[in-house]
C-alpha cells in the first residue's frame, strides 16, 4: 500500500509535464492511494483532490504499477469553468460555466476509451462517448455528443430576453480530430428550429469550412430576439461558410419562405478594420403578403409580385450602396450612393428615383372606382450631415400634379432647427392626395406653398397659401410650444364659393344649402392664455363673430363670447329633409342605443360660452332671436340661459353632471311652440294661444338606460301649420309613415295641413303614458290616441281612433270605424283594427264625463268641437299635477 500527497501553490511546471497548458493558476492538492492485496492481482488506486479549482476523483485499477498500463477507472470532475476543463485536450473551446462530469474510461497501450461520460450543466445533461487511439497525440480523437431537451442558450450573448435562449432542443454531434483540424457533424432540433452543420474546422488554425442548413417553423420568434418584426411563417436558410484567416465567405446563400426568396453571397473581412461586400437577389411573389407580415399597418398595398437586387460594400467607417433596384411590372425604383458611417448614418448621401405607369397597380383604393391611368415619378437626394437629415429638391409628379419639397430635419431634441419648404400644384387635388384619405375628394385644381421652421420654443408657419378650386387659405402662424402661449401669434383667412365643396374636401357627409363662405381670425398669446380675437365668419345669410380664450390652467379654462346678426337655420335643415330615413331595425334590435355615453369630456376643461343672435330665421317668413349661456364647471355641464323670442318665445334649462359611473340629466322647456320641430318638419302659422311645456330628469350611462329611467311630463296645445311628410320621416323614421298609411291611406300630396294638436304625456321611471291622451286635427281627419310606451323594453300599447272631417251627422257605424291598435316594439310595431278599442271608451269618457259612447249626437258634438286640442290640453292640466321639478 502506497499513499502519496501532492501539494503545490504553483502547479504550472507539473501540469505542463502532463500536457495541460491552459489551465488557470491555482493550487494543487492531491491525495492518492495505491494498494494490492495479493501478488498477481490488479493494483487498485484512489485519487481525490483539487487541481487549480477543479475537483477531481478517480477510482480504478491497473495491472502494471510501473507503466500504469492498462487502466480501467471511473471518475468525477467538477468545477466552476467548463472552458478550463476543455484545456485538458488543448483543442476544445468549451463554455465558461459550472459543471459536473462523471463517467468511466479504459486505457490500454496508447488507446483511451470513454464509453460513457455524463456532463451535467444548469441547462441540461450531455451524454458523451470518446475514443483517443494514440495518446498523448490527440489526432484521431472522436467525440459523440447527445442531449435531449437541452437548453444551449446559443443566442443569449446577442439577446438576453430572447425566448429561443431558453427553448430546449435535442442535440446530436460528432467531432473527429485529425492531423489538420476537426471534422464536425452537428444536428439540433427544437420546436421552432432545426440546424445542421457539416464540414471541417481548424484545418489551419481558426479556419472553418461548413455547409449549414437552418429551418425555422416560426420566423417571428427570431425577430423578437433582435427587436425586428418578422412574419409568423416557416423559413429555410442554407449557405456554405468558409473562414480562412481574416476572411469569412458566405457562398451559395439561400433564404426561402412563403413571402420572399433571397439568394446571393457575402464576404466579411475580419482585419483591423472590419469590411464587407454582399450581393443579393430578392424575389417577392406577393407584395401584400410581405407588407402584412412586416408592418403593423400595411395600408392599401396591392397583391403584386416584384423582384429586387442589392449590391453593397463597406466598413465600420463607411457603407457604400453600389446599386439597389426594385422592379414590379412597369414600375421601377432605384437607389445608389453612400450610407455613411455604420450605426450613425453620418455622411449618408443617397440618390433615389421611383417611377411607374399607374399608381393604382401598387395601391388599392375602395373609395375610388376610377379608370384613369395615373403615371407617377419621384426623384430626390437624401443626406445626413452630422445627424441632420437633408432632403434636397424632392420632385414628385402624379397624373399632372407636381410637388417640390426641400427639408432639413435635425437630430436635436424635439427636432429643433428643422425646416421644410414645400409647394405643389395640379389639375386635380384627388390625384395628389386621394390615395391617402379614406373618402373621395372634389375634382378641383390646386396649388399651395408653405415654409415651416421649428425653433427651440416655437413652430413657425410662414407664407401659408393653399388654393383648391376657388377656395383659398392664407396666413401665417407663430406657435409657442404648449403649455406656454406667450409668443403665439398669427392670422388665418379661409374663403370659398361653396360650403358643400368645403364639406366634401373635409370628408363631411352632409349637404347644406349651398352658400359661399369666408372666415378669419387672429391669434395672440400671453403667458397665461391664448386669445382667439377678431373672429369673423359668414356663410351665405348667416354670420358669426366674437372672441375666445384658452387659459393655461389644470384643467384648461376657456371663455367664448359670440354673436350673430343673422342665422339662417335651413342652411343645415335641408339635409334632414332630403335625407332618407335610416333602415329600420329588426325585431330583435333596440332603437335606443346601449353604447356607453362618453363622460370624460365633463372633466377635460372648465369655462363658459355666451352666444347672442339678433335674428334666427327658421324659414324666409319666421324670425326669432335668442340668447344662450352655458358653462362647464367641476364636471357639470349647464345651460343656464337659453331664451328665444319672436313669433314663438320660450326658454330652456339643462344640467348634465357625472354621478359616479352614470350621468344625471335635468331638462326643462317652456315655450309657446317648440320652434326646432317646425324648422325640420314644416311651416308654422303664428298663434297666440299655443303652449308647450316639458320637464325631465333621468340617470344612466347610455341612451337606453337614460330612457329607461326617465321621469317628467310633456303638455302642449299646438297651433296650425304645414308639415312635410319626408321631414317627419327624418325625425321619427318609418313609424309615423306606417301609422299614417294605415289611418288615412296613401295620398299623392305629401303635405299635412295641421289645424291643431294637444294633450299630455307623463313619464314615470321609463314608462310613458298618454295622460289623458293626444289629439290631432288636420284638414282631413280628427285623431285621438291613448295608451303608453315602456321605454326600457320599448314595448308599445297604443290605441287610435279617427274620423274623417267631411259631412255632418255621422252614424254610429261610422263612429266606431276605423279603430287601430299598435303593439309590438318601437323598432317593429304591429298594427291591427279592433272594434273594441279602448281608445274609444277613453275618449268618450273624457269628453262626455262617462256618458254612453253610442250616443250619436254626443260623438258628433265632440268631433264638431271648435278646438278639441284646447279641450284636451285643459283636461291634461287637471290630470297632471307637477312637483317643483316638473315630475308627477
Amino acid at each position: 500500500r502506497l499513499e502519496i500527497t501532492l501539494n503545490s501553490a504553483h502547479p504550472g511546471p507539473f501540469l505542463r509535464l502532463l500536457g495541460i497548458h491552459e489551465l488557470r493558476e491555482g493550487a494543487i492538492n492531491i491525495n492518492a492511494r495505491i494498494e494490492n492485496q495479493r501478488a498477481g492481482e490488479p493494483y487498485e488506486f484512489h485519487i481525490d483532490g483539487t487541481v487549480a479549482g477543479l475537483k477531481v476523483r478517480v477510482d480504478g485499477n491497473t495491472q502494471d504499477i510501473q507503466t500504469l498500463n492498462p487502466i480501467e477507472a471511473n471518475f468525477l470532475v467538477s468545477g466552476p469553468s467548463l472552458y478550463e476543463a476543455g484545456a485538458l485536450f488543448n483543442e476544445l473551446r468549451l463554455t465558461a460555466e459550472p459543471f459536473v462530469a462523471t463517467g468511466e474510461f479504459s486505457y490500454s497501450g496508447s488507446n483511451l476509451d470513454i464509453p460513457a461520460l455524463n456532463l451535467q450543466l444548469d441547462r441540461g445533461t450531455l451524454e458523451i462517448t470518446a475514443t483517443a487511439p494514440a495518446l498523448p497525440d490527440t489526432e484521431g480523437l472522436q467525440l459523440a455528443i447527445k442531449a435531449n431537451q437541452f437548453k444551449p442558450n446559443f443566442l443569449k450573448p446577442l439577446a438576453e430576453t430572447c425566448e429561443l435562449t431558453a427553448e430546449p432542443m435535442d442535440i446530436d454531434a460528432e467531432i473527429t480530430l485529425t492531423d489538420n483540424g476537426q471534422r464536425v457533424l452537428i444536428e439540433t432540433r427544437s420546436s421552432s428550429l432545426q440546424l445542421k452543420a457539416q464540414g471541417a474546422i481548424n484545418e489551419s488554425p481558426g479556419d472553418i469550412n461548413l455547409t449549414t442548413v437552418v429551418e425555422s417553423t416560426n420566423l417571428e420568434a427570431f425577430g423578437q430576439c433582435f427587436d425586428v418584426k418578422l412574419p409568423d411563417l416557416p423559413a429555410r436558410v442554407s449557405t456554405i461558410v468558409v473562414k480562412k484567416g481574416d476572411l469569412i465567405a458566405l457562398s451559395d446563400l439561400h433564404f426561402d419562405s412563403d413571402v420572399a426568396e433571397i439568394s446571393g453571397l457575402a464576404n466579411i473581412q475580419l482585419a483591423t478594420e472590419l469590411s464587407f461586400d454582399t450581393t443579393l437577389n430578392i424575389n417577392v411573389p406577393n407584395a401584400r403578403n410581405l407588407a402584412d407580415s412586416l408592418l403593423e399597418n400595411p395600408g392599401s398595398v396591392r397583391a403584386f409580385p416584384f423582384e429586387s437586387s442589392l449590391s453593397v460594400h463597406g466598413s465600420e467607417k463607411l457603407i457604400e450602396l453600389d446599386d439597389f433596384v426594385i422592379r414590379a411590372g412597369k414600375h421601377t425604383g432605384r437607389a445608389s450612393g453612400s450610407f455613411g458611417e455604420a450605426f450613425s448614418w453620418h455622411g449618408l448621401d443617397l440618390k433615389l428615383t421611383l417611377s411607374g405607369q399607374d399608381l393604382r397597380h401598387l395601391f388599392t383604393d375602395e373609395e375610388r372606382k376610377v379608370s384613369r391611368v395615373k403615371p407617377y415619378s419621384l426623384t430626390t437626394t437624401l443626406k445626413n450631415q452630422q445627424g441632420t437629415w437633408v432632403v434636397e429638391q424632392l420632385q414628385a409628379s402624379i397624373a399632372n400634379s407636381t410637388v417640390n419639397l426641400s427639408a432639413r430635419i435635425s437630430n436635436e431634441p424635439q427636432y429643433v432647427g428643422s425646416a421644410i419648404q414645400v409647394n405643389a400644384e395640379g389639375k386635380n387635388i384627388e390625384n395628389l392626395i386621394g390615395h391617402w384619405v379614406d373618402y373621395p375628394l372634389p375634382s378641383l385644381p390646386f396649388s399651395g406653398s408653405a415654409n415651416v421652421e421649428l425653433a427651440e420654443e416655437h413652430l413657425h408657419f410662414q407664407r401659408l397659401n393653399i388654393i383648391v378650386g376657388e377656395h383659398e387659405l392664407t396666413g401665417s402662424l407663430f406657435v409657442d410650444k404648449p403649455p406656454n402661449f406667450s409668443e403665439t401669434s398669427g392670422d388665418l383667412t379661409l374663403k370659398g364659393p361653396s360650403v358643400n365643396e368645403l364639406a366634401g374636401f373635409l370628408g363631411l357627409e352632409y349637404t347644406f344649402l349651398d352658400r359661399d363662405y369666408e372666415g378669419s381670425f387672429v391669434l395672440q398669446g400671453t403667458r397665461q392664455e391664448l386669445i382667439l380675437d377678431s373672429m369673423e365668419i359668414t356663410v351665405g345669410e348667416s354670420d358669426l363673430s366674437g372672441w375666445g380664450s384658452l387659459q393655461n390652467t389644470e384643467p384648461p379654462t376657456f371663455e367664448l363670447e359670440l354673436k350673430s346678426k343673422q342665422v339662417y337655420l335651413p342652411l343645415i335643415g335641408s339635409e334632414l329633409i332630403a335625407r332618407k330615413p335610416a333602415e329600420q331595425p329588426t325585431s330583435d334590435t333596440s332603437v335606443f342605443s346601449s353604447t356607453e355615453l362618453p363622460a370624460h369630456w365633463l372633466d377635460m376643461a372648465e369655462g363658459k360660452l355666451q352666444y347672442d343672435v339678433e335674428e334666427v330665421r327658421t324659414s324666409d317668413k319666421s324670425i326669432a332671436s335668442f340668447e344662450l349661456e352655458l358653462q362647464l364647471l367641476e364636471g357639470e355641464f349647464r345651460i343656464s340661459e337659453f331664451d328665444w323670442e319672436g313669433e314663438t318665445k320660450g326658454q330652456l334649462d339643462l344640467t348634465l353632471r357625472r354621478n359616479q359611473a352614470e350621468l344625471d340629466l335635468d331638462l326643462a322647456i317652456e315655450s309657446t311652440r317648440l320652434p326646432i320641430v317646425w324648422l325640420f318638419v314644416g311651416e308654422a302659422t303664428p298663434s297666440e294661444d299655443t303652449v308647450f311645456s316639458a320637464s325631465f330628469d333621468a340617470r344612466g350611462n347610455s341612451v337606453k338606460s337614460l330612457m329607461g329611467s326617465l321621469n317628467g311630463t310633456i303638455m302642449f296645445n299646438g297651433g296650425s301649420g304645414k308639415i312635410q311628410g319626408a321631414s317627419l320621416d327624418a325625425l321619427f323614421g318609418d313609424f309615423l309613415s306606417s301609422l299614417s298609411r294605415r289611418i288615412i291611406g296613401r295620398k299623392t300630396d305629401n303635405r299635412t295641413n295641421m289645424v291643431c294638436s294637444g294633450g299630455g304625456i307623463v313619464f314615470d321611471n321609463g314608462t310613458a303614458r298618454l295622460t289623458p291622451g293626444l289629439v290631432l286635427r288636420t284638414d282631413r281627419v280628427d285623431l285621438f290616441a291613448s295608451g303608453g310606451v315602456d321605454l326600457d323594453s320599448e314595448k308599445l300599447q297604443l290605441g287610435f281612433i279617427t274620423k274623417p272631417r267631411t259631412g255632418i251627422g255621422i252614424s254610429p257605424a261610422k263612429v266606431i270605424a276605423p279603430r287601430l291598435m299598435v303593439k309590438g316594439t318601437i323598432a317593429k310595431p304591429s298594427f291591427s283594427v279592433d272594434s273594441k278599442s279602448s281608445a274609444i271608451s277613453t275618449y268618450a269618457a273624457l269628453i262626455s264625463g262617462g256618458a254612453s259612447m253610442f250616443a250619436t249626437s254626443l260623438w258628433d258634438r265632440a268631433t264638431r268641437s271648435k278646438d278639441p286640442c284646447l279641450d284636451l290640453y285643459k283636461l291634461a292640466l287637471k290630470d297632471i299635477q307637477l312637483d317643483p321639478k316638473g315630475t308627477k
